[in-house]
């Protein structure tokens, strides 16, 4: 799977998500889908259900899932919500994911690591899953990559590997059955 969105922080503004004629009065932008809107500006779809004021998104940056069995799940500061998104409220803070899962009960994984590594030094990063309270747990067997760089964590949930090379690279880490995540290192 591939990251459609980059981390990044999105302010919290007022109004109302509007799409297609509906949304108006029941769809705050201080919500999973008013963040959304702002992070894609606009790029994504969904069918509108007005018997529960909330859309069911299919589309997001272009990417939609490919058969029935995948959808978009919404979690929260690491945890699957239990709402939809237009009824999902934001305080400051607060990290959203929206992925691309295949049943029920994968769990968003999570990622420590140095912002910043010398050249060729050796570096250790940490891999941990969300549980459904949102608490984190360390992962072993999760898969890393750095560059050309593999590495597998271990029981603690931690990897070594080396920096080599300049300039920003991605950090990735996946294990099936769990929403990877990735960021950037310099």
């Amino acid at each position: 799977a591939k990251t459609v969105l980059a981390r990044r922080r999105v302010a919290i503004r007022s109004g109302w998500v509007v799409k297609g004629g509906h949304g108006r009065n029941v769809c705050p932008m201080a919500s999973a889908q008013g963040a959304l809107g702002e992070r894609t500006r606009g790029r994504w779809s969904g069918i509108w259900y007005g018997s529960y004021d909330e859309w069911e998104i299919t589309r997001i940056r272009g990417v939609h899932p490919r058969n029935s069995s995948k959808w978009w799940e919404l979690f929260v500061n690491g945890r699957p919500s239990q709402l939809g998104a237009c009824e999902q409220k934001l305080s400051p803070g607060d990290r959203i994911l929206f992925a691309l899962v295949s049943g029920s009960g994968e769990h968003a994984l999570g990622l420590r690591a140095p912002r910043s590594v010398a050249h060729e030094r050796t570096f250790r990063v940490r891999v941990f899953y969300y549980d459904n309270a949102g608490h984190h747990h360390p992962l072993a067997g999760a898969r890393v990559r750095f560059g050309r760089q593999r590495a597998t964590t271990n029981s603690r949930g931690y990897a070594q590997l080396r920096a080599g090379g300049h300039g920003s690279r991605r950090l990735r880490a996946y294990r099936r059955g769990y929403v990877r995540v990735q960021r950037a290192v310099r």
